[in-house]
């Protein structure tokens, strides 16, 4: 037990350059930063006023309203909330949620795959391009429970698992997207019971369908086909 806290102190030690600029007074300018402290304080008085769960942030878009925690990654704020209600203030609350991310994320990797495993996840490029260029507060959650999800899975803990996907599918819904292809090779390789499997699946969904069947339902009511974010075209260096 005493290696495993000295283990723990020496990787904390070895990623703190990952979050010490997050400890830093005042805030740092990315993409989307700004953004989580405007919908975290819009998040908390919804939430305040007696919204529960929180779907519509109507502080937002000039007056109208925004549904935002309706179809993104409502757990982040739920616990930014949780943060506000020990004394800090919005911006530190997104910032202490960011530090968690690089602390807790490497910690439940170390306990999954190892000491170095746990430091590569932390300096993995995309992480800090996450965090520090782009502000992404659900990504960075996100982090912290794909780890836990395959210890558990690996020692067939099906409840836990399922409950740490859950999570993940309300930190962030792309990770989540792009984490479930991995999840189901994995268990193909490394568990060939469909009961096992199949319970593992059920178990999420319906631990998360508070977010997500609502979501789906409403997205019916919106313009998100007809609409263009993003062009993934342009995120790649072609030959030419």
């Amino acid at each position: 037990m005493a290696k495993k806290i000295l283990t723990i102190i020496l990787l904390l030690l070895a990623i703190l350059p990952t979050f010490w600029p997050l400890a830093q007074p005042g805030f740092f300018r990315s993409d989307d930063g700004d953004w989580m402290v405007i919908r975290l304080s819009a998040f908390h008085q919804a939430l305040k006023d007696g919204q529960f769960p929180v779907r519509f942030l109507y502080n937002l878009n000039h007056g109208y309203g925004y549904p935002v925690t309706n179809f993104l990654y409502p757990l982040p704020f739920y616990l930014g909330e949780a943060i506000h209600l020990l004394g800090f203030g919005f911006i530190d609350s997104v910032k202490i949620l960011f530090i968690l991310s690089f602390v807790l994320g490497a910690v439940f990797m170390y306990f999954y795959a190892g000491f170095w495993a746990a430091v590569i996840y932390s300096y993995f490029p995309y992480r800090l391009f996450d965090v520090y260029q782009r502000g992404s507060l659900g990504e960075a959650v996100a982090f912290i429970f794909l780890p836990l999800i395959f210890y558990f899975l690996d020692r067939k803990k099906i409840v836990l698992a399922s409950i740490f996907t859950a999570c993940l599918i309300t930190s962030h819904n792309v990770v989540a997207f792009l984490f479930f292809p991995v999840a189901a090779m994995y268990l193909f390789f490394n568990s060939k019971s469909i009961i096992h499997n199949s319970l593992f699946v059920i178990l999420s969904l319906m631990l998360s369908a508070w977010f997500w069947l609502p979501a789906i339902y409403d997205l019916q009511f919106t313009n998100t086909a007809s609409i263009a974010v993003s062009d993934y075209t342009k995120y790649f260096l072609w030959p030419f």
